[in-house]
């Protein structure tokens, strides 16, 4: 039964039995309930001695027995074959760090209350007052001699494993075996991959207690080499790809190996490896062939060569410096295009206000279907759209003010006038939305307004309009596009031939309503005078 009294204690009996559960701790070996708690009071005990406590020597003890079992253990592993090296480092890895996590539970009063007599702060080590040395500063691997800092006993285990363990040259064997590994995985051969992750998690966990910089002996291990290679490997690739294949062909391949990278990276790289190993593949298989891809991109635009723009868009569209000459391809494209199809108009003399925007729309609409179908709906494509359907929609003959305010408004006076083929409401709200997309390309938006409201004023005063509404419609869509200012003496001429409208009506009544008599005798009088 476990005491709380304080007493004296002998160290050397208590730890004769503390031992070996450690060491069958560490190893996963069976360790009865009985044992177990008999040890749990030990180190209880060990930690409230009287006159003093144990609690320092225990926690050297354990580290000392902890180096000595991984030195053993780092000595066997090291006689090892290259491939079967991973095996067997990963079996006593996952073994040694389940048994570090029993091993906590096991010093739980120690880490609560013994180590909290250092750390004024959880998570931050400081040095032990009046603890000697610990044997690894001065039998420890050069390149991991420090001062003693009282971490907890898993922690501890942990940073014993990466000194002892990882030490002495095991560390560059394991990573070059995993990059062994890696590269069969990339020529298509058999590999374990999970095995790969397992051993490169190693790296991480051994120093997950560090609050400032968990990830440094992991980037200095493994990430760094593992880099340093997968540039090497896609640079030469991508080199001799370059030399075997044509252009759209490489794009293929490129888009195809990029997935790959990416399959490959998930399963075993950590999320801040992961983007800068995608970054450096992208860079060695398009920043680095730049001009290569550049030198025909414009003939897939101009060709529209739809499959290879795809593949390229998905090649490029995380990455949006390289895009960027593709966009503006796009667009000079886009603008060649729409400008033909008003020329084409001009010289056949049948650039009316209906060819016009026929011509304008069916532009914007088969690239803003080629935007949705090849290049996922992208903003950059959509913008530079935007831009080529400006340009060429507010380009006129040299010396010549572009006709396209006129145009625009001469086709909505068309649409919102009665005629005896009259749309109906629907079809012509279609149309709306198109003469409202053309709208958007005009530069001349003012102009556009006083054409609009001359021809409004004959429809209104003439009664020739379709609908009031359907005019209110079209004036609250120019103002959603200009603003309330830019539509304000649109809607007071509406208003003011609905005031009329109701005045008309109003007085029209009061005709009907007024008494016969008055007119009666105000003719009588006028006779007997």
């Amino acid at each position: 039964m476990l005491s709380l009294r304080p007493g004296a204690v002998n160290f050397e009996e208590k730890w004769s039995g503390l031992k070996e559960t450690i060491l069958a701790v560490v190893q996963l070996q069976r360790v009865d309930m009985a044992t177990w708690n008999d040890n749990y009071s030990d180190i209880y005990a060990l930690c409230e001695a009287y006159p003093t406590s144990y609690s320092d020597k225990l926690y050297l003890e354990t580290r000392s027995l902890l180096e000595k079992f991984l030195s053993d253990l780092h000595r066997g592993v090291c006689g090892v074959g290259q491939r079967p090296l991973l095996v067997e480092y990963c079996k006593h890895w996952k073994r040694f760090q389940q048994g570090a996590k029993y091993l906590d539970n096991l010093f739980n009063y120690f880490n609560r209350v013994s180590l909290n007599k250092y750390h004024c702060m959880e998570g931050v080590d400081y040095p032990v007052p009046g603890l000697p040395p610990s044997p690894l500063a001065s039998h420890g691997p050069p390149d991991t001699q420090q001062a003693t800092s009282p971490l907890e006993i898993r922690h501890m285990a942990l940073e014993m494993w990466r000194q002892w363990m990882l030490g002495g040259g095991l560390a560059a064997s394991l990573v070059e075996c995993l990059l062994a590994e890696i590269r069969r995985d990339c020529d298509g051969q058999s590999a374990d991959l999970a095995l790969v992750k397992d051993v490169v998690y190693s790296f991480i966990e051994v120093e997950e207690y560090h609050r400032k910089a968990p990830l440094k002996y992991y980037q200095c291990t493994f990430e760094a080499p593992y880099l340093h290679s997968m540039v090497e490997h896609y640079s030469l690739e991508a080199s001799r790809m370059v030399a075997e294949l044509h252009c759209s062909g490489y794009i293929q391949w490129a888009v195809s190996s990029l997935q790959d990278a990416r399959r490959r990276g998930l399963k075993f790289l950590h999320r801040t490896s992961f983007t800068k190993f995608i970054r450096e593949v992208e860079g060695r298989l398009v920043e680095d062939h730049q001009r290569y891809l550049s030198a025909h991109t414009r003939v897939m635009v101009v060709e529209e060569q739809l499959r290879d723009l795809s593949n390229l868009y998905t090649l490029l569209h995380d990455m949006p410096q390289a895009l960027e000459p593709v966009v503006r391809d796009f667009e000079a494209h886009v603008t060649s295009v729409g400008l033909a199809a008003i020329q084409r108009l001009q010289l056949d003399k049948s650039l009316n206000f209906i060819g016009f925007v026929s011509a304008v729309l069916g532009v914007r609409d088969k690239f803003q279907a080629m935007i949705g179908r090849v290049f996922g709906a992208s903003e950059a494509f959509s913008s530079a759209l935007d831009k080529a359907c400006r340009e060429f929609v507010n380009t006129g003959r040299p010396k010549q003010t572009p006709k396209a305010p006129f145009l625009l408004a001469r086709y909505c006076d068309q649409l919102l006038r009665k005629s005896s083929k009259q749309a109906s409401e629907t079809e012509i709200e279609e149309k709306l939305e198109g003469i409202i997309a053309v709208f958007k390309f005009v530069d001349d938006k003012d102009v556009f307004q006083r054409f609009y409201a001359r021809m409004l004023s004959r429809r209104l005063i003439h009664c020739l309009s379709v609908s009031t509404e359907i005019e209110e419609t079209m004036v609250q869509k120019l103002r959603l596009v200009c603003g309330y200012e830019y539509a304000t003496r649109l809607r007071k001429m509406l208003l003011d031939i609905k005031l009329s409208a109701d005045c008309l009506a109003e007085f029209q009544e009061q005709m009907k309503t007024s008494p016969p008599s008055s007119s009666s005798s105000s003719s009588s009088s006028s006779s007997s005078s």
